[in-house]
């Protein structure tokens, strides 16, 4: 029998412990009237020059945040050149680069690489091995309150600067992204702060961090079920649905609070199910290949609104999700497909009550679309 540990089953975020600075005297003003300094290590190194300082306003009429840039070696490249130099429209490289490669037959008891060097990069490095990116955000605060004895809206000032800070990142990111065209940085779901200053009140806090989503206990294994299933799947021959690795692509973008693309990917994936749903009907009916993709297509068939309505009742003889469930039709069709033609259409940056409710809708109708076609089988 194995034994029961004290933690059969635990999970840890981050823990802190507080500081006073004592020489205040030496303490240098936040510029801007600001009182904050939020101190943010990345698993990316941003190729912006160390020290740069940029404005960042997530929306027009909003106090505007600091953020000062900065980029550091860790200790797999612990002897790498600090040159700091720009040019104007061209990428700068360090020079007299070195590679230290494992042994062979290799040693290496990690799937991470494990080599040293002077003056490299991994390419697409999205855990910041030779180097990373520090960021600090500076901003003001109305909180001038004692944390000790009111702990209670400390932690609430915590967590909206929390929120501020991974909103603030994300949009960073996602610009650094888009003006690099570098695919691999995205958004993260989750920030590692190390330390949070507040100047008015000289307190402070560092941070544990490089804990991702969080730390919990190891598994084991998967349940029995579970791995005969992937098995049998991986001897037949078997494609997991698009449909499905659609969702979880939206599951996962949702995690990392990209809300935008969680939209899109959940929304395509009840959009692939409809139409594997309504080709399988057509087919039972006797249709060609051909004459199905000339029905779906033409005039507005081809709109998901359609679909789900009048091309689904032709299909099925009986069924259209506005007949079957009025109320989730009525939900799509005025929040969810509203929702997702102004993020594809009008760049809209949907919030995290509204995807909640959305990704639920699609879900909803997903399984409807799935009852249909078990009782439809190939």
């Amino acid at each position: 029998m194995i034994k029961k540990q004290k933690f059969d089953n635990f999970k840890f975020k981050k823990f802190h412990v507080s500081y006073n600075i004592q020489e205040l005297d030496k303490i240098k003003p936040l510029p801007n009237d600001c009182n904050v300094i939020v101190k943010i290590n990345l698993p990316y190194c941003l190729h912006i020059p160390n020290g740069d300082c940029y404005g960042i306003t997530l929306k027009q009429g909003e106090p505007m945040v600091l953020a000062s840039f900065y980029k550091h070696w860790t200790d797999k490249a612990k002897d790498s050149d600090n040159t700091d130099l720009q040019l104007e429209d061209g990428i700068q490289f360090l020079g007299k680069n070195e590679i230290t490669p494992d042994s062979f037959p290799t040693s290496r008891k990690s799937p991470i690489l494990e080599i040293e060097g002077k003056n490299i990069e991994k390419v697409c490095d999205i855990s910041g091995y030779f180097r990373y990116s520090e960021i600090h955000l500076i901003f003001k605060s109305e909180y001038n309150g004692d944390p000790k004895s009111d702990e209670a809206s400390f932690q609430k000032e915590l967590e909206d600067i929390f929120e501020l800070s991974e909103k603030v990142i994300d949009r960073i990111l996602d610009t650094y992204r888009y003006i690099t065209r570098e695919e691999y940085i995205q958004s993260l779901g989750y920030i590692d702060i190390t330390e949070i200053y507040f100047q008015n009140i000289n307190y402070g806090l560092y941070f544990s961090y490089g804990w991702g989503f969080g730390i919990e206990a190891a598994k084991m294994n998967r349940a029995k079920i579970e791995t005969k299933e992937i098995a049998k799947m991986l001897g037949s021959g078997f494609l997991p649905p698009t449909h499905e690795i659609l969702w979880l692509n939206a599951e996962w973008a949702y995690l990392r609070k990209q809300f935008r693309v969680a939209m899109m990917e959940s929304a395509l994936s009840m959009e692939v199910l409809l139409e594997k749903a309504l080709t399988r009907l057509f087919k039972k009916q006797g249709k060609t290949p051909e004459e199905i993709t000339s029905l779906l297509s033409k005039e507005y068939n081809w709109k998901t609104e359609k679909r789900l309505s009048d091309v689904l009742l032709q299909a099925t003889g009986n069924n259209s999700l506005k007949k079957d469930n009025l109320v989730l039709w009525e939900d799509w069709k005025k929040d969810a497909n509203k929702k997702r033609n102004d993020v594809l259409h009008k760049n809209y940056d949907i919030k995290a009550n509204e995807i909640d409710k959305v990704m639920k809708i699609y879900s909803d109708i997903i399984e409807y679309l799935e009852t249909i076609l078990r009782a439809n089988p190939k």
